[in-house]
């Protein structure tokens, strides 16, 4: 798994008996994917959670965008899905434009300018 290679694994992100990852109860989805987000914020994110098979991270592409097309990440300081370190490692094996943000792994939704910035600069660039 892709995943483990990088030594990512989260113990909050385990699948369940259907090969689906959830995180199982409210507190658990804040401390992994939005401690930088208010309690009622996280309240709805929680309650409309949609799994993801755990075959996602494992599956191989053949051809990835990343290896021929200008790539850009934004890497996410309080991230506890996917540690900085991880994600550093990504941009670096992709070749990505970068961005820091003091952000938790739902950067969208707690910094959606920095998001956008990005977003922007990869548009620009494309130009």
């Amino acid at each position: 798994m892709a995943l483990e290679r990088h030594q990512a694994l989260n113990e909050g992100l385990q699948p369940d008996e259907q090969g689906m990852i959830w995180l199982p109860n409210i507190e658990t989805y804040q401390a992994v994917m939005a401690n930088d987000l208010p309690l009622k914020e996280v309240a709805l994110l929680f309650a409309t959670q949609t799994p993801i098979s755990a075959k996602a991270f494992s599956q191989k592409i053949n051809e990835p965008a990343w290896k021929t097309k200008p790539s850009y990440y934004l890497l996410t300081e309080q991230d506890n899905a996917l540690p900085f370190k991880v994600q550093q490692s990504f941009a670096n094996m992709i070749k990505a434009q970068t961005k820091s943000v003091a952000a938790s792994h739902l950067s969208l939704i707690s910094q959606p300018q920095a998001t956008v910035e990005l977003i922007e600069q990869a548009a620009k660039a494309g130009k």
